[in-house]
């Protein structure tokens, strides 16, 4: 089920981040809509990222807050600094029915800002430490 929906909010993603632009399409004059390519379907006021965290309903208000600042924010702070933009996060976890929720599973949805409907992909996995999630910080990849 997972998979399915990763799948559905990507092509979700790449179907609403394809806007025409002004030097390619020819506008008609009278009714100022793009002839050639397709309207973006969302509206103006979407807010980005959207956020999804599986089964809310379980989390406490301490790991919401905790999620929302060491690793929502976070993501975005990083992804404007590289002039991106983050489009979704997904969290997800196996630990619903326990307790308490110790490991999550973070997907990223980001679009370069190029132009390419196309939008990049990125996951991680996090676990609390001392029953805290720790701050993200992006992983290097070497030199």
């Amino acid at each position: 089920m997972n998979i399915l929906m990763k799948w559905i909010v990507l092509l979700l993603v790449v179907v609403g981040l394809s806007t025409c632009a002004a030097a390619e399409c020819e506008i008609c004059e009278e009714c100022e809509i793009c002839e050639e390519c397709p309207t973006n379907p969302y509206p103006d006021e979407l807010k980005l990222p959207q956020i999804y965290i599986q089964g809310r309903l379980y989390w406490t208000v301490g790991d919401l807050e905790m999620l929302q600042t060491n690793i929502i924010d976070p993501i975005v702070a990083y992804y404007d600094s590289e002039e991106q933009q983050v489009v979704s996060i997904m969290i997800t976890t196996d630990d619903l029915m326990a307790a308490s929720i110790e490991t999550i599973l973070v997907d990223v949805i980001i679009d370069q800002l190029d132009g390419n409907s196309e939008a990049a992909y990125t996951g991680m996995l996090i676990e609390k430490v001392d029953g805290v999630f720790p701050v993200w910080e992006p992983e290097s990849m070497g030199p």
